[in-house]
């Protein structure tokens, strides 16, 4: 497959049979399927040297072994099993077994593939954790634009590098030129752990000047601390590394001092809410902490803040720890045809509500479509376009210029005064709406029917 034409579903073709991963999230991931006559069904059973044969036939690396599972699946599932030595080019040159009747535990093998590029790296840094971001596509090195490139998809890069986060993505080619550039952007919310776990499109024959390449200084040291769950890497609950494996914290006196180390130690800002949420369901996996920091520390490493996983010392009273800082976007679409259209939620307070439509226009459709990476507003829905939302209606009569970075900087009632009903909830449609799914060729295509 060239850059540039991408699709949502890839197909191989083996001898007279046809091989393909089918439902997948990514173009290099699904369950693997066979057409057996004029039927497709699922394959029963398939081996690591197998599902590696396929991926790297698929052009998308090698099979990820922690994510090949097992699952139901509707429609006939076949009992071909094929076998391979590893280092055939592809599936027709496995063994194959069994392939009529069907297979009787009625579940079938989901492949996860790494993805289309095999391998990643920074040049012409002061070190191993800076320099130009280049990918390896088809044997070839090739280099992303700096307009496609944000520190959402650079955290994702550091954090896979073990070279902590992003502290910058400088562009304008601060890394140097380079003529190779590829046609695929990465779309991630940079709580991914590799940019192969990211939706990835294609963009046609777009131009890239040779200057303008994407680049990124992270912090260098691998992250002790993490927030996962939210909208992106700076907001969710609080998890820690001990003996390097990864542990949700709870606790009963964390305090915002914490906090604030927390946010600053993941370069996200300053802490602008914390929340002690639901009590561990079990004890396993969790760490308990006290913490003692005054404010001002550079990491959470710095404080007098101790760990136990001894339940023992447990009050009873501990709750998983949930932050937000000031650089998580707390916002997201949803209900539409995409990750860059729908109904405008905003997380407040621990909770996610909607913005009502009152005073609404295109102005703050462009603020919500920058903040999410998503382009420019095509148009801003009102009247519960995109369907009615559940819960809080946190802010109304927003009046943004249109320059604001963050929709919450924009002019509006305060949290939670409106005179609205979810009726009137509003929504937008982003110029990148089109592009945000799994890998698709971006066209000029009118908007969908209705909009």
């Amino acid at each position: 497959m060239a850059p540039g034409h991408g699709v949502h579903r890839k197909h191989v073709f083996v001898s007279h049979r046809e091989y393909r991963l089918a439902d997948g999230a990514t173009a290099c991931s699904g369950h693997l399927e066979a057409l057996h006559g004029d039927t497709w069904g699922s394959v029963c059973e398939i081996e690591l040297r197998a599902a590696n044969v396929l991926c790297k036939e698929l052009q998308c690396g090698e099979a990820v072994p922690s994510l090949m599972t097992y699952t139901r699946r509707p429609g006939p599932i076949w009992t071909e099993q094929i076998y391979c030595d590893g280092n055939e080019s592809r599936l027709y040159d496995c063994i194959r077994y069994g392939i009529e009747g069907n297979c009787t535990k009625q579940s079938a093998a989901y492949i996860q593939c790494k993805g289309l590029f095999n391998s990643y790296r920074l040049v012409n840094g002061s070190d191993r954790c800076s320099g130009r971001v280049e990918v390896l596509y088809e044997r070839q090195w090739m280099v992303l634009c700096s307009s496609h490139w944000s520190l959402q998809e650079a955290n994702v890069l550091c954090r896979q590098i073990k070279c902590g986060v992003a502290g910058s993505v400088p562009g304008g080619g601060h890394f140097g030129k380079y003529y190779v550039t590829t046609t695929y952007r990465f779309h991630c919310s940079g709580t991914e752990y590799h940019l192969g776990d990211c939706n990835i499109t294609a963009l046609g024959n777009s131009e890239c000047p040779s200057w303008d390449t994407a680049g990124v200084i992270c912090t260098g040291k691998e992250e002790t601390v993490r927030l996962m769950g939210g909208e992106d890497h700076c907001a969710g609950r609080l998890e820690i590394l001990p003996n390097n494996t990864w542990n949700r914290a709870v606790g009963d006196q964390w305090c915002i001092n914490e906090t604030q180390v927390v946010c600053r130690e993941l370069r996200c800002g300053h802490a602008v809410g914390q929340f002690t949420i639901i009590p561990p369901t079990t004890v396993s996996g969790h760490v308990y902490l006290s913490g003692n920091c005054q404010g001002n520390e550079t990491q959470l490493a710095d404080c007098s803040v101790t760990g136990s996983s001894d339940t023992n010392t447990w009050t009873g009273q501990e709750k998983e720890i949930e932050i937000i800082c000031s650089e998580s976007n707390q916002l997201r679409l949803v209900d539409g045809p995409g990750r860059c259209a729908g109904r405008v939620e905003i997380y407040h307070d621990g909770r996610w509500g909607t913005i009502c439509d009152d005073s609404w226009n295109k102005a703050d459709a462009d603020v919500v479509c920058k903040q999410l990476g998503c382009g420019y507003g095509v148009k801003a829905t009102t009247g519960g376009y995109h369907g009615r939302g559940t819960g809080e209606i946190w802010l109304d009569n927003v009046e943004c210029g249109g320059n604001e970075t963050h929709i919450q900087d924009c002019p509006a009632n305060q949290y939670g005064k409106h005179d609205c009903g979810h009726k009137e909830d509003a929504g937008v449609i982003c110029s990148d709406w089109e592009s945000c799914g799994n890998i698709s060729h971006l066209s000029q295509r009118a908007l969908p029917p209705g909009y």
